[in-house]
């Protein structure tokens, strides 16, 4: 119980300290937050190809991320599954695939209800549940974004420095978490906005002292730049959710799809050739959407699936001591609420009842039904 209430003061005092720096930084123009669900994403000219088909006619749209590793493996995998695709059309339905750059692109998309599932970040997911549009039952990874730099260094001497970030990521966040760890504000360094690719060019330059990154962006860096080094690294995980009105009308299709994302983890362990096939999937998806060579072996990508992924237990649950006021997601929830992300009147019970594993645990009760124990894949365009 005393460690409980320390944790829960530690959360709240983070939270404080947060809504302070935040609000003493609020005429600096440099850095603004991202509005997770509601703010249209930054023009790019490959959503505006994308065939979103209606539901009503029979389609289920899937927000997926190519560029976030190793997730990408497993809805790649997904994408190949030919049992998930004859289940389906016994539904009436089949599944389409949209890629988005930023989990922050891909939660519009499902708020305006072109898309009925995606995978993101926890900060995207908490986000669209603040607004009680989703359910959440799967963890879909567990991982670490990482503080790079030149040289090493504590991350208390970026103190008054410049530190580049890509706000509303997972990758944010931990940034945050690690100013936090060593006793200061984000008011305490300059954040400077940027893309991901900006980056190393801003470090090099001396723009940065250091920047916040994530798999599989952090092993690219790290292959390229000899010199750089990790400061810090801070745990983050993803999900698989719905709409929840998607469920509420197809809760059979739902199921479906989480058994696709079991068939997969379960096919990526049987064996390591199944393991560099998925590795492979996931590195042509990640170079599709990139438009340029990815930078990670095979072998690389397949050990980022096996910690990241695998490594899980073998039932990917969101565990119950995650959602309680002490632990990890409600400091996220905090931290959006303080960046002005989400309402500063958003409920955490909202929250935490998005969070709901009835639908995997139907899935898990009925393995035979959800054809759990096979796979059946095939290249896809």
């Amino acid at each position: 119980m005393h460690r409980a209430v320390m944790l829960k003061r530690a959360v709240l005092a983070l939270t404080a300290i947060l809504t302070l720096a935040l609000a003493s930084c609020g005429e600096d123009r440099e850095e603004r937050s991202a509005a997770l669900p509601a703010a249209a994403p930054a023009v790019q000219p490959v959503y505006a190809a994308y065939d979103f088909g209606r539901v009503e006619d029979g389609v289920v749209n899937l927000g997926v991320q190519p560029m976030w590793a190793p997730t990408n493996a497993i809805t790649e995998a997904m994408r190949r599954d030919r049992i998930l695709a004859e289940e389906l059309s016994r539904e009436g339905l089949s599944l389409r695939q949209h890629g988005f750059f930023k989990g922050a692109d891909l939660a519009f998309f499902l708020n305006q209800g072109q898309v009925q599932a995606g995978v993101a970040g926890e900060g995207v997911a908490i986000g669209s549940a603040s607004a009680g549009e989703v359910v959440i039952p799967i963890l879909i990874h567990q991982g670490t974004s990482a503080l790079i730099a030149t040289r090493p260094m504590t991350v208390r001497d970026l103190r008054g420095q410049r530190v580049g970030h890509v706000p509303g990521t997972s990758a944010s966040f931990g940034l945050m978490r690690a100013l936090g760890s060593e006793g200061l504000k984000p008011g305490d360094v300059t954040l400077a906005p940027m893309d991901i690719t900006e980056m190393p060019a801003a470090l090099e330059e001396g723009r940065v002292a250091a920047f916040s990154s994530w798999e599989p962006n952090t092993t690219i860096l790290l292959n390229r730049h000899r010199g750089y080094t990790v400061i810090h690294r801070a745990e983050y995980t993803g999900y698989l959710f719905f709409r929840r009105d998607f469920v509420a009308d197809h809760p059979r299709a739902a199921r479906l799809i989480l058994a696709a994302q079991l068939r997969a983890m379960g096919f990526m362990r049987a064996g390591r050739a199944n393991l560099e096939e998925a590795a492979r999937w996931g590195l042509l998806a990640w170079e599709e959407m990139a438009q340029a060579g990815a930078g990670v072996s095979v072998g690389q990508f397949a050990a980022l699936i096996k910690s990241d992924l695998l490594d899980l237990s073998p039932t990917p649950l969101v565990l119950d001591t995650d959602l309680v006021e002490t632990g990890r997601l409600y400091g996220v929830f905090e931290m959006l609420k303080a960046q002005g992300t989400i309402p500063s009147d958003a409920s955490w019970d909202k929250v935490r009842k998005s969070f709901d594993k009835t639908l995997l645990l139907d899935v898990l009760a009925a393995p035979q039904v959800y054809r759990l124990g096979e796979t059946l894949y095939t290249p896809a365009p």
